[in-house]
């Protein structure tokens, strides 16, 4: 698959461009990241009009000039679009406020080497704290991987949703103040993922915000592939943090 693809953006950049070539083709397995580029996308960065610049900004200065590029050069340019990505810190899903546990915890503290959430919906030691398809949960798949439709976020949130109102309803109705998953069963659950993700495209070469420590926080899945087969109806022991 990797040569079949590599051939076709090969195709579509044409002869010569070697640098714009060796920049753009990925190295590593499709997949490991989002497959990309759309259509359309090389065939503009060929055209007679563009000029491809491979360096940093040294500065900006008002029109009618421009930018300043890395070797000094002057680019006049009416227009500057600004891609800069988004933050994600240096831990998948590192939270950005501080949240502070009943021993006076707080989770960007404890998370700071890794990620420590069941499921990607629920973290031990932090009662009462739901998450929506974070690290380890079913939507980063359907964002790195798309040679297959095995899940989109809104069946992602639905299904973690679902889980959270199951458990809402009995603490509403049997006045339990707070719930909280066992660091065991979080540790299980990583073991499985650890285990699932040995001989996949994510441990190929690619840089990505979901990668960290030689983990990989993404499921790999289904939607509902992770969750136990009493997930819907989750099972309560006697005793309830109260």
């Amino acid at each position: 698959m990797h040569k079949i693809m590599r051939n076709k953006m090969l195709k579509r950049i044409g002869p010569g461009r070697e640098k714009l070539k060796e920049l753009l083709i990925p190295s590593w397995l499709p997949g490991c990241r989002r497959v990309t580029p759309g259509d359309g996308y090389l065939e503009a960065l060929v055209k007679e009009n563009v000029e491809c610049i491979f360096q940093g900004i040294q500065g900006i200065v008002p029109f009618p000039e421009g930018l300043i590029s890395d070797d000094g050069t002057m680019h006049e340019v009416e227009i500057l679009v600004c891609a800069t990505g988004y933050y994600k810190f240096d831990v998948p899903y590192l939270p950005q406020v501080a949240l502070i546990n009943g021993e006076g915890v707080n989770m960007q503290d404890a998370w700071r080497e890794q990620s420590n959430l069941y499921l990607g919906i629920t973290a031990p030691a932090y009662p009462n704290y739901f998450f929506c398809i974070g690290p380890g949960g079913t939507v980063q798949q359907s964002l790195t991987n798309n040679f297959r439709n095995s899940g989109t976020i809104l069946s992602a949130l639905e299904t973690s949703c679902e889980h959270f109102i199951k458990i809402f309803t009995k603490m509403q109705n049997e006045g339990i103040k707070s719930i909280e998953v066992t660091q065991e069963a979080c540790d299980d659950f990583y073991y499985q993922l650890d285990q699932l993700h040995e001989n996949t495209v994510w441990r190929d070469s690619c840089r990505s915000w979901y990668k960290k420590n030689n983990k990989v926080w993404v499921w790999l899945g289904a939607v509902r592939t992770p969750f136990p087969p009493n997930f819907n109806n989750p099972p309560f022991p006697s005793k309830l943090l109260f």
